[in-house]
């Protein structure tokens, strides 16, 4: 019991990193769906610590290259407007020699060519695309809804991508919830007259610059919101660094004194999470990150509205108007210059 314990911390410290918060479900296929009710999520979690110890390890997709990559898609997910678009579009890289995490953002703005099509579209639309179409076929497959996302970040950074996790805002909160809460310091102050809430309502959002303890409903308002200087660019630098403080928590939790924190989030994460990996791979994952230093995690978030940004404006006629995207520098659709910063920051 206490090994599993040990197993799930070790997977959470991950911060999400290959899904290490979705992975903690067991399931017998590569696709699985973790949502479901409260009770499910209490049974997974009992499943979960009760059985890894035996689950035998499963050599990760591009380990044998040394480095093991995942994309983590964030969606708002149901009572919000257009909640199946994923805002939060995240990769993790991992060097399995040296242990060193980095994090890439790409904006949601991001113009691309639809695969497979001549069209183009912002990127946070490409996996509820072909979430409807699958749908539309009566397909019921993760992995299927999520590979227009997958490949076409696949093109973009030059990465090859084997895991994909989706979560929704209501895990995320609920997640940092079940931690206790987690401690940010606020660079700039923050005010968003207009945050979008649950039945597509807004309410008054601000954070004064310093050293924040939030609670799950301000961390993801701190990570959402765009009204402050950066614009989209500050909500993706926002995003990493709660990571790192979500990680930073959970290194803290006493195995025994907190096992109801433990607990709560596992069950909890299990109802808001999907993703493509299986059971072998967590315990995988867990034997060769015991020593990452998340100290030294690496951050890149490819934006726009600086001298050495990676990307400009662009407004192409989009639907039935005009829109504001963002497209590379080095041309629309060329992503030379960003494999090149992506490769620098991973050496």
């Amino acid at each position: 019991m206490r090994f599993a314990i040990k197993l799930a911390l070790r997977i959470i410290i991950l911060g999400l990193f290959m899904g290490a918060f979705s992975w903690l479900v067991l399931g017998s296929t590569r696709s699985f769906d973790l949502r479901g009710n409260t009770a499910t999520g209490i049974i997974n979690a009992v499943k979960t610590f009760a059985a890894v110890p035996f689950v035998s390890e499963k050599k990760l997709s591009g380990e044998d290259n040394l480095r093991v990559n995942a994309l983590i898609l964030g969606e708002s997910g149901p009572g919000y407007e257009s909640p199946l678009l994923t805002d939060t579009i995240l990769v993790a890289s991992i060097n399995t020699q040296t242990k060193e995490l980095a994090l890439i953002s790409i904006p949601r703005d991001l113009l691309i060519q639809i695969p497979g099509s001549k069209l183009v579209s912002r990127i946070n639309t490409l996996y509820l695309m072909k979430k409807q179409a699958d749908e539309m076929a009566s397909i019921d497959d993760f992995n299927k809804h999520a590979e227009y996302i997958k490949s076409k970040v696949e093109e973009i950074t030059g990465l090859e991508i084997p895991y994909v996790v989706l979560i929704n805002v209501s895990g995320f909160e609920s997640a940092i919830e079940a931690l206790g809460g987690i401690n940010v310091y606020v660079d700039h102050d923050i005010v968003d007259p207009q945050f979008p809430t649950t039945g597509y309502g807004h309410e008054y959002f601000s954070l004064e610059k310093g050293w924040r303890f939030m609670d799950g409903a301000t961390a993801q308002k701190y990570v959402r919101t765009r009204h402050d200087i950066r614009g989209d660019f500050g909500r993706m630098e926002r995003q990493q660094q709660v990571v790192g403080a979500i990680i930073n928590k959970a290194r803290g939790l006493n195995l025994i004194l907190d096992f109801s924190k433990i607990f709560s989030l596992v069950s909890t994460l299990g109802n808001n999470i999907q993703t493509n990996a299986d059971t072998g791979e967590i315990k995988r994952t867990w034997s060769f990150s015991k020593n990452i230093d998340v100290n030294k995690i690496k951050n890149l978030a490819i934006d726009g509205g600086r001298p050495d940004s990676l990307l400009t404006d662009y407004r192409p006629y989009l639907g039935t108007g005009v829109a504001s995207t963002l497209v590379p520098r080095a041309g629309i659709f060329n992503y030379s210059e960003i494999q090149n910063a992506i490769s620098s920051l991973l050496r």
